[in-house]
């Protein structure tokens, strides 16, 4: 399974409340939030499906979306424990 690293900025709608489908979607794939625009999970999906089946809950001209692969990583102060994802 790989860990990926689902991060965005939200600059299409005025808040995040417009954004619900797009938290939903995210917790249909079981991914844990870190940081308050970083999201982790454990997948066999690539990194090209996952942002495939997010970007459709995103404002298409505004929204940006970065999802990558990690191999090694490091935090501190985050909201989860990232070592149980």
């Amino acid at each position: 399974m790989r860990l990926l690293l689902v991060t965005y900025d939200l600059l299409g709608r005025p808040n995040y409340g417009d954004y619900q489908s797009l938290f939903d979607a995210l917790a249909k794939l079981r991914a844990q939030r870190v940081l308050l625009s970083v999201w982790m999970l454990r997948t066999s999906s690539t990194c090209k499906q996952v942002r495939d089946y997010l970007a459709p809950h995103l404002h298409a001209e505004k929204d940006r979306l970065f999802v990558a692969e990690v191999t090694d990583w490091s935090g501190r102060c985050l909201i989860i424990d990232a070592n149980n994802i």
